[in-house]
């Protein structure tokens, strides 16, 4: 089974002809990237042309990967000019185009790949640097943040330069770069105003507004937020091989029901993590799902787990396994003081205010029900039920949730005292 595994990814069309040509940045054109803090969402025609796959080619030098993974979905480019010209950089990929380009109103590459390697100097993701500046943008155009709060920074949507400097405050914690660092949703809070309702998130990540569907619940029920790579796209197949996809529709993996779609995703996305098995590659589920066409789900993992470790695993052992972390996880956040409400969906302004948003906040919150229910959970506040603890052998979590509440609500991370975070340091990268 291993061995037919790593055959099939060494030939499959979609891992050698997208992921080892382009990497994830092909995504610009099929995922639909942000535009000026979700105020849009691009569709593949209008992306601009030198943010487009095949125009990222004129940078490439080179090819790299993960250890042992011959796909080398990572591109190798070098900046050909500016501040950092001759410089060499890593996994170009779609996050980091969208995220510190378009999401923040800039469509130049040159800018792009500078910022993107000054991230992976300074140890920064991509999605939550580039979506709080985008939000801080946001806040600018609309004025209820100017020069006197951003140190004379003009974060027009176009200025590239601002954005550069300030990413470098933000990692020295220098002036208005103290309160970036303290991400999107602290920033709402310390800006206060209106600019909560600009701060599109779930549970302080930021992935934008969607509207009732898989996305959002997606996003919605993710132990740690909005986080893609916790149901989303591995949910719904999307970019799959037809063959897989259809398969795992056949074979009931998959359905129309997002809600029954997720759980499945979130089981595969969950087991490829504790396995050290790529997500990645294709955001397809060619990389979580080994050979689904011969076995079944859970059991082709299993295989994969007996092979490499010489016990005997079982497809239900699999099932179980990848539920009893989504318990655990969810019990911890229990203890954070999250619970449904927690778990809901961000809005626009004009949306949330208008009879149309208050249809989409029902019908989420209807299917966030129906999942709760499916995972064992109390459907009123996503609180794991007794009795699924006990299946999956972890009583004992529940009793401490239980002894130590009530808790307060979640409202973010303590808001400290921004004088109090070391500073400092010289800008040499």
């Amino acid at each position: 089974m291993a061995s037919a595994d790593r055959k099939y990814l060494a030939k499959d069309s979609v891992q050698q002809e997208i992921s080892a040509v382009y990497g994830s940045h092909y995504g610009m054109t099929n995922w639909s990237p942000g535009f000026r803090n979700f105020e849009s969402e691009l569709p593949g025609n209008a992306v601009p042309k030198a943010l487009r796959p095949e125009a990222w080619k004129q940078y490439e030098v080179g090819r790299t990967g993960c250890q042992s993974c011959h796909i080398k979905c990572k591109n190798v480019y070098e900046i050909p000019e500016g501040r950092r010209k001759g410089e060499r950089g890593e996994a170009l990929e779609y996050e980091a185009i969208y995220c510190l380009g378009t999401n923040c109103g800039l469509e130049d590459p040159v800018a792009i790949m500078e910022m993107e390697n000054l991230a992976d100097l300074y140890g920064i993701d991509v999605i939550a640097l580039g979506n709080t500046i985008a939000f801080a943008k946001d806040l600018y155009s609309k004025g209820i943040i100017t020069n006197a709060e951003t140190d004379g920074l003009q974060l027009t949507w176009e200025n590239a330069d601002a954005q550069v400097e300030l990413i470098h405050k933000t990692v020295f914690r220098e002036g208005f770069g103290n309160l970036i660092a303290e991400g999107l949703y602290s920033l709402a809070k310390h800006i206060g105003q209106d600019a909560i309702k600009y701060c599109y998130h779930v549970k302080g990540l930021s992935r934008g507004p969607h509207p009732p569907g898989v996305f959002a619940l997606a996003h919605a029920v993710s132990s740690r937020g909005a986080d893609h790579l916790r149901g989303r796209s591995w949910s719904v197949g999307d970019n799959s091989p037809e063959k897989i996809l259809t398969t795992l529709v056949n074979r009931h993996i998959l359905t129309d029901d997002p809600v029954h779609s997720i759980i499945a995703g979130q089981r595969a996305t969950v087991i490829a993590d504790t396995i050290g098995r790529c997500k990645g590659a294709v955001n397809s589920w060619v990389c979580a799902v080994p050979l689904i066409w011969q076995s079944d789900l859970w059991d082709g993992l299993a295989e994969l787990l007996t092979a490499a470790t010489g016990l005997g695993f079982k497809g239900r052992d699999i099932e179980d396994t990848a539920d009893r972390i989504h318990a655990v996880e969810r019990a911890f956040n229990i203890r954070q003081g999250i619970t449904i409400e927690q778990d809901g969906l961000p809005q626009k302004p004009e949306v949330k205010q208008s009879p149309e948003g208050e249809r989409q906040r029902r019908v989420h919150f209807q299917m966030l029900r129906r999942y709760y229910h499916e995972c064992g959970y109390n459907p009123d506040t996503g609180i794991p039920l007794p009795e699924t603890l006990k299946r999956l052998n972890i009583s004992e979590i529940g009793e401490r949730v239980k002894k130590d509440g009530p808790y307060p609500l979640w409202d973010g991370p303590p808001l400290w005292d921004l004088g109090a975070y070391p500073k400092g340091g010289t800008k040499e990268i």
